[in-house]
């Protein structure tokens, strides 16, 4: 068994294109020759965790079944609310005194949403994440 690893040139552009192919040689016999892989460098698409204004995060990004939401230095909750692409309102979730909300997804379809905090001086928080 072979591995390893390639260390990427800083700064590539998004929608660079990397091929890479490979001889393994045993002992003086002709290399075998692996198949060619290619990877593209884009934008991704989220992230196990990302802070926000007031130390707010969103995790686990991208979501299968549940979503926390760790309002950090926001303050106390008022309302809690996703909505989808379009703005339309999929879900309104129940608050609680804990910085850190639980808001279960399973019964969204996939795609992207977004997680609107209201806390009790009426300032708001907006975060996206994607559901898989």
């Amino acid at each position: 068994m072979v591995t390893y690893s390639i260390k990427q040139k800083k700064n590539l552009p998004i929608g660079t294109k990397i091929q890479n192919t490979a001889a393994i040689f045993f002992d003086f016999n002709a290399p075998v020759m692996t198949n060619t892989t290619l990877n593209t460098i884009a934008y991704p698409l989220g992230s196990s965790e990302k802070k926000g204004k007031y130390g707010i995060t969103v995790y686990p990004n991208p979501a299968t079944r549940e979503v926390f939401v760790n309002t950090g230095d926001f303050g106390t909750l008022a309302s809690l609310s996703v909505s989808d692409l379009a703005g339309r309102l999929v879900m309104t979730g129940t608050v609680s005194a804990n910085p850190v909300q639980k808001i279960s997804v399973s019964d969204l379809t996939t795609g992207m949403y977004f997680i609107t905090l209201v806390n009790e001086k009426g300032e708001k928080f907006t975060s996206k994440f994607v559901k898989e």
